[in-house]
């Protein structure tokens, strides 16, 4: 079967992009806690979620079935301003009460093998997580994955050295485990995303493959980006990518088989 995943959302600006974002991200968790008890999410850095944390923090969620990841993360120290994990603390976790232990760091301190070699061995392969967030930037990465990059994609997280932003050392999720989610949002804002974007529209990339993954990785033909037409300076976009998992109430296996139909979610 295949599937059509160039759907954009689009919003008039800021505030109901971050709503949106929220919105999306607390029906999700609802549902997977549901579901089966628990909702392990994974999150983007950078700035543009930075709000959409401050946003959710204020929400009554069951806050202590939530296990949280990272896609990415910068190798400096902890408390460095620039590490996703310290804008996630004071933004979000030190608001809520996620138990700590359910709180899954990625240890780029050690550097960028040693700490992607820790959260290979944190992470467990057979793991579907139920969102990834992604951001997008003008040059068409996500996460730490920039054009060009060279990693070993049998891996779960790998070293990133040639990043062409500060700090060039980093450790990221690979395209094919930001992949294995039930659902996928990119939250993309800023009129600099526009040629990513166009160049995604182009492309094959957003197609799901034979075992109903996509796959995102950035080159000269296919950045990873999928937001829509036209992005303003106040505004964004918003792409759910929706695997349907027919197993999610569990399955004899203890794995979880993802269907590869798409469902895209508009909450217009």
């Amino acid at each position: 079967m295949s599937a059509n995943v160039n759907e954009w959302l689009l919003c008039a600006s800021e505030k109901e992009f971050e709503l949106k974002a929220v919105e999306m991200i607390e029906n999700l968790a609802d549902e997977a806690i549901k579901v089966k008890g628990n909702f392990s999410l994974v999150l983007a850095g950078g700035n543009t979620p930075k709000k959409i944390y401050e946003s959710l923090s204020k929400k009554k969620c069951d806050w202590g079935n939530w296990h949280i990841y990272f896609g990415d993360e910068r190798c400096l120290s902890p408390n460095d301003i620039e590490r996703n994990s310290l804008m996630a603390e004071k933004s979000f976790f030190s608001k809520v009460s996620i138990p700590k232990n359910q709180i899954h760091s990625i240890p780029a301190e050690l550097g960028r093998n040693e700490g992607a070699e820790a959260y290979n061995k944190k992470i467990n392969s057979d793991m579907v997580f139920d969102l990834v967030l992604l951001g997008l930037g003008e040059d068409g990465h996500t996460a730490s994955i920039f054009p060009n990059s060279e990693f070993d994609e049998n891996k779960q997280a790998v070293p990133i050295s040639n990043a062409p932003k500060f700090p060039k050392n980093r450790v990221s999720l690979t395209p094919n485990r930001l992949s294995m989610a039930v659902n996928v949002i990119f939250l993309v804002t800023g009129k600099d995303k526009k040629n990513a974007l166009d160049k995604f529209k182009n492309s094959s990339y957003g197609a799901l493959d034979h075992e109903g993954h996509n796959h995102y990785r950035p080159d000269a033909h296919a950045p990873i980006g999928v937001m829509g037409d036209h992005l303003h300076k106040k505004g964004g976009l918003m792409l759910s990518f929706r695997y349907m998992n027919m197993n999610m109430k569990g399955n004899k296996s203890g794995t979880e088989k993802i269907d590869n139909s798409t469902i895209y979610e508009d909450f217009m």
